[in-house]
């Protein structure tokens, strides 16, 4: 071990010595988890040094795999430089095409090692937050997230590393993005880093996400990069052409959107809402300050703002923890207070998030019900709607839950682990779920429930409005987060869902960034982190559908169908040209 690396990782280990103190003696860590995190990873990189970098070519690989990491972390919000990410894969495809050349075969282990230093530092810088959540979970995800984003490169690379031609870069696009789509549908579903929510800071150049949703973005991105890259190694004769190929594909999606974006106009009939922003720290707050003192609190900013003209009254995720969901207002002051409401705004209703049970007594046969006694029940993150009438509650279960926090992963493939998961404080059953979206309604009109994770999911979001949501209600509790990038990321994807929609949301956090979010994905009266707030204002209820609201993701199919193509074609016995 030279000198150099000797020091480095003294620091990295005085860092880590250093940050490990400081989360062990502070409440809330804000950024010290990406300096934690960032210096186990420098510490694991400087021990593996020798291994991976044993000569300058393996060195140049190392180099060339970090860059992507840091291009693709450039690329994602909050940053608003997406042409990192357009660019982001090149330093990666790179790596794999110098390796075919100088092997002469599938080195699938050696380019591994690679891929996962590269992809682990983008998942660090980038979602370094959840640590602030949960330390070690957010460690494993990082790593995990990093693991499975190896999985469709070395598919590619052992299919095409005897094959020549574009057309094998994208079969690499097609296995990146069904990957993406699969890591939407299992027990640790992780989206949040979707190629196509990269454009979330961008958002005027991708109004045609209402045609295509996110994973058209992912699309997008992958093209880009695999024009560009082809344009850095084409012969000189062909160079101008690819570089001209490389310039209309970003351009003319991006002049396309920009004329949608300023020629759209809002459609719908106006609705006035008033958003609540309670601003309880989650960690040692909001569970420990007595509900009493709470409800004033929000009493107090709701009756600031609302009166007879008053549509919708919005609350954040668990605004009220725990809710007896077999009886709202009888066993739930909280709720009862919230009702003398309609006393000063008769004509609205309120949607509220709530940490709600139900409780049953013969056991049903699901695997979320907990036994008390001879009592059995069940824990939903859920949402309710309310009424002047006070025999109508609407009520919704979140089905969409962080892996860890909300879900014990795989439970029914590993029930051994039970026992140590109660013993680490954590949650085997989890939350009960519902089994497809399903709306609220106030008067003639619909809105959908969406909670916090939910939102993330373009395909669900698209249910509630397939299913006649007019506008959309994201209630949410960033400040598990802290002050950091994650609850920026989160809002920022949000914007998403409106464009793809053509829906008007309406944000409520507990803290974080409650606002107002138009069709075309502008915010406005956006809320300051860790500030008590109200805010109202006229949204516009629409109830027509765009072509993602009525069929989804199916631009996902037809990239399945080309990857099956391009798989098959691989396996023909003579290399060939597209």
């Amino acid at each position: 071990m030279n000198k150099m690396r000797a020091l480095g990782l003294f620091v990295s280990a005085l860092v880590l010595a250093i940050t490990s103190y400081m989360m062990m003696h502070r409440p809330l860590w804000g950024f010290i988890p990406l300096f934690n995190y960032g210096s186990i990873f420098a510490i694991v990189l400087q021990l593996s040094f020798k291994a991976i970098a044993k000569d300058s070519m393996h060195q140049r690989w190392l180099k060339l795999s970090l860059f992507s990491g840091v291009l693709l972390t450039i690329g994602f919000p909050p940053s608003p430089l997406f042409v990192g990410m357009i660019v982001g894969f090149i330093p990666l495809m790179m790596v794999e095409k110098e390796m075919i050349g100088h092997f002469k075969k599938a080195k699938t282990g050696l380019l591994f090692k690679y891929l996962f230093f590269g992809f682990w530092l983008w998942n660090l810088l980038t979602t370094f937050w959840v640590a602030n959540t949960a330390y070690f979970a957010g460690m494993v995800a990082n790593v995990a997230n990093a693991l499975l984003m190896t999985l469709p490169w070395l598919v590619y690379h052992k299919l095409t590393h005897n094959k020549s031609g574009i057309w094998k870069y994208f079969l690499l696009a097609g296995c990146w993005i069904m990957f993406e789509y699969i890591h939407s549908f299992w027990d640790i579903s992780w989206p949040w880093l979707t190629l196509g929510n990269s454009m979330a800071t961008a958002y005027p150049l991708i109004q045609w996400y209402e045609y295509t949703g996110y994973f058209g973005g992912s699309l997008w991105i992958w093209i880009l990069n695999i024009v560009i890259f082809t344009a850095i190694f084409a012969i000189p004769s062909d160079k101008r052409k690819w570089v001209g190929i490389s310039a209309a594909v970003l351009i003319i999606p991006c002049l396309i959107s920009i004329l949608m974006y300023f020629g759209y106009k809002e459609k719908g009939e106006a609705v006035d809402v008033t958003i609540i922003q309670p601003n309880y720290e989650p960690h040692y707050k909001k569970f420990d300050i007595p509900e009493e003192v709470q409800i004033e609190k929000i009493m107090a900013l709701s009756q600031s703002n609302i009166d007879d003209k008053t549509d919708l009254i919005i609350y954040p995720e668990t605004v009220f923890d725990p809710v007896n969901l077999d009886d709202p207002y009888g066993t739930n002051p909280a709720i009862q207070k919230l009702h003398t409401l309609f006393g000063q705004a008769p004509n609205a209703h309120i949607l509220a998030g709530i940490g709600g049970y139900h409780t049953f007594r013969e056991r049903p046969d699901r695997s979320t019900v907990r036994a008390q006694g001879e009592m059995y029940y069940e824990l939903y993150n859920a949402a309710l709607m309310l009424e002047k009438d006070s025999s109508k509650i609407q009520e919704y279960h979140k089905s969409k839950f962080v892996p860890g926090a909300e879900l014990f992963p795989f439970k029914h493939v590993l029930p051994f682990l039970k026992p140590l998961v109660k013993k680490l404080g954590g949650t085997y059953e989890g939350f009960a779920p519902q089994d497809a979206p399903s709306n609220f309604t106030f008067g003639n009109k619909s809105i959908a429930p969406i909670i916090c994770y939910e939102s993330i999911y373009g395909g669900w979001v698209s249910g509630y409005v397939d299913k006649g949501a007019g506008l959309l209600a994201i209630v949410t509790n960033d400040g598990w987060w802290d002050n950091t990038p994650g609850h920026l990321q989160h809002l920022a994807i949000g914007r998403l869902r409106a464009i793809e929609n053509r829906k008007d949301i309406v944000r409520s956090a507990n803290t974080g960034t409650s606002c107002f979010i138009n069709q075309r994905g502008d915010t406005r009266m956006e809320t300051e982190y860790e500030v008590d707030a109200v805010i109202r204002d006229k949204v516009y209820y629409n109830e027509s559908k765009t072509l993602y609201s009525k069929w989804g993701d199916y631009i996902v199919y037809l990239i399945g169908l080309m990857t099956l193509g391009l798989i098959i074609f691989s396996f023909m016995p003579r290399s060939r040209k597209l």
